[in-house]
């Protein structure tokens, strides 16, 4: 299953790769809104995971997003930071599931796989309930 990052911290981005690789996604990693378009004309990615700063850029990249009938229904997540505004803000971008920075990874990776449509591991989600006190 493939997965787009939209990430411009390389740090970041190298991380979150190498995560869903181990996970067993196929993964395209974008730097900014140009690279992630030029993904998205030859490719078709299960979920986007998108860092939602700065706004305006990742608002316009949500609205093309959304134009464009094989782009529009593929599920984002948005990568949310910053003070209260800021998220306030981020938050009312058109994203499926906002996961805020610094995150749990096992979280972010949960997340990502019910948005894809991936059947979570049973340990996987055993263990995300024990750390919820579920």
């Amino acid at each position: 299953m493939t997965l787009l990052i939209v990430e411009p911290d390389k740090y970041l981005r190298d991380f979150l790769t190498r995560a869903f690789e181990r996970s067993g996604y196929l993964v395209l990693a974008a730097v900014n809104e140009i690279d992630s378009l030029a993904f998205l004309a030859q490719h078709m990615p299960a979920a986007i995971v998108l860092d939602l700063f700065p706004i305006r850029k990742a608002g316009a990249l949500l609205d093309e997003l959304r134009r464009f009938e094989h782009t529009a229904t593929i599920p984002v997540l948005g990568l949310v930071s910053g003070d209260h505004a800021s998220t306030q803000q981020a938050q009312s971008l058109a994203c499926d599931v906002y996961v805020h920075k610094p995150f749990d990874l096992e979280e972010l990776l949960y997340q990502v796989t019910v948005l894809a449509g991936m059947p979570a591991a049973p340990k996987e989600r055993d263990s995300l309930d024990r750390r919820r006190g579920a």
